[in-house]
């Protein structure tokens, strides 16, 4: 009889400061950690003293494995598009970030890459572009939606029908009225 294994999926962080940080905490607390998924290390091209998990690299040179997963853990929109695209290009494949303490209803839409810190409030039909991050303490309304790339800093509020296209950076304590697009 054939044995069917699930290989467990090894999470590779880019950026092994600040945002990378808070992301591998965020991982640990996901379902699912240490049994479909686990922390391999962070990718950086900065001299990093005593890192929380090895340095396998920098993300333009690391050999990409079958079981790795990848996590975009920048802010900065135009870094996150050239970076994620240059590992995307050589077969790289993405995770998603979702802490477990968010408001979230089941019916939103993601690319690949999202990362939602804690303590946000999504409703229902929101759709996510491909590498979108969003810090705490937002709310996201209905049927909005969010291009690639895009980064949405704490306590935001983005009403419904709002969308932002790829590349937006919106700063902390914004708020995007109802039927605006940036």
């Amino acid at each position: 009889m054939l044995k069917i294994y699930n290989v467990l999926k090894t999470i590779v962080v880019v950026n092994a400061l600040g945002f990378g940080e808070e992301v591998t905490s965020w991982i640990r607390l996901m379902p699912g950690y240490e049994t479909d998924f686990k922390l391999k290390g962070f990718l950086d091209s900065r001299t990093i003293t005593n890192p929380e998990l090895p340095i396998l690299g920098t993300p333009n040179e690391y050999a990409i494995q079958d079981s790795d997963r990848f996590v975009m853990a920048l802010s900065e929109p135009a870094i996150k598009k050239q970076i994620g695209e240059d590992i995307r290009q050589r077969g790289g494949k993405f995770f998603n970030v979702i802490h477990p303490e968010n408001s979230i209803s089941p019916s939103f839409l993601s690319g690949e890459g999202l990362i939602i810190a804690p303590y946000n409030s999504i409703s229902t039909r929101v759709t996510f572009g491909d590498f979108v991050s969003i810090y705490g303490f937002c709310k996201i309304g209905h049927d909005v939606r969010i291009g690639n790339y895009c980064h949405i800093a704490s306590h935001c509020s983005l009403d419904g029908f709002s969308s932002l296209s790829e590349g937006t950076n919106v700063l902390s304590f914004t708020k995007i009225l109802k039927n605006t697009s940036l």
